[in-house]
């Protein structure tokens, strides 16, 4: 009955997202962000992409900038918006747990994270080689890679953000939990998005405990042939970040009055 309950609430929360105009905004976004190297290249008269590498490039970018801005919006919405409308006190009208709600909620979140992330993805080979060509080579660093490597390479550098991104989704969470609007969410959690990231700029020696950090080192330390104790450390904060952002939104959310 559990396992039911779960899936139930988590197919509920995906077709409540799908509901949503939010995703088609920062779809349009990825359009036109792919759409600026293709303008920039017609001017410079100078072609430097080709459909192979063209993802790869831009996954960095759109990984570590666009996708955190794209959660925070979700998990603001399916917490604070979803409080304010009365649609958790409903949910849990239902036989239904206050934690199987919690889970099904961040599962949800993983899902549309990884969807998302796929369709950047296959959206940069789309437009990549529209505009470039497919290409004849992919090659990183002046090292040359066969076709297969390079779509690993470049699944890699797009679906390994999910799990640090998950864990960035955990702070948001929590503190979509403990403010009353979902524009005090996003501005918050954007503040501290943007705030990590310039710490990580300024000080180095921070960005091993910067959760933001590993939406890009996290992919680049995978592809690497050496691989070090600092993959299992990013690997061990990772976890231990998402874990306790994890059980603080349990605690508050179990102890919230909802249903008064």
């Amino acid at each position: 009955m559990g396992v039911k309950a779960l899936t139930g609430l988590i197919k509920n929360e995906l077709i409540k997202f799908t509901g949503r105009k939010k995703a088609l905004w920062f779809a349009a976004l990825l359009v036109v962000i792919y759409l600026f190297p293709v303008v920039m290249s017609v001017f410079v008269r100078m072609r430097t992409f080709d459909g192979q590498i063209y993802p790869y490039t831009m996954s960095g970018f759109i990984t570590a900038w666009v996708v955190p801005l794209f959660l925070i919006v979700v998990t603001a919405e399916m917490v604070t918006d979803e409080y304010l409308s009365g649609g958790i006190s409903v949910s849990l009208v239902h036989p239904v747990s206050r934690v199987q709600l919690v889970t099904a909620k961040i599962t949800a979140i993983l899902i549309v994270t990884v969807l998302f992330l796929i369709f950047a993805m296959l959206l940069g080979y789309a437009m990549g080689t529209l505009f470039f060509g497919w290409g004849t080579e992919f090659m990183i660093r002046g090292l040359e890679y066969s076709v297969w490597q390079g779509i690993s390479l470049t699944v890699i550098s797009f679906l390994a953000p999910a799990v640090p991104l998950l864990s960035f989704s955990m702070y948001v969470f929590f503190i979509a939990l403990l403010l009353s609007g979902s524009a005090a969410v996003v501005g918050l959690a954007a503040g501290t998005f943007f705030a990590f990231s310039l710490a990580e700029l300024v000080f180095r020696e921070l960005r091993p405990y910067l959760i933001t950090a590993y939406f890009s080192s996290l992919p680049a330390a995978l592809i690497s042939s050496e691989k070090t104790a600092g993959l299992q450390f990013a690997i061990l904060f990772i976890v231990v970040h998402g874990a306790v952002f994890y059980f603080l939104s349990l605690t508050n959310f179990t102890r919230k009055d909802i249903l008064n």
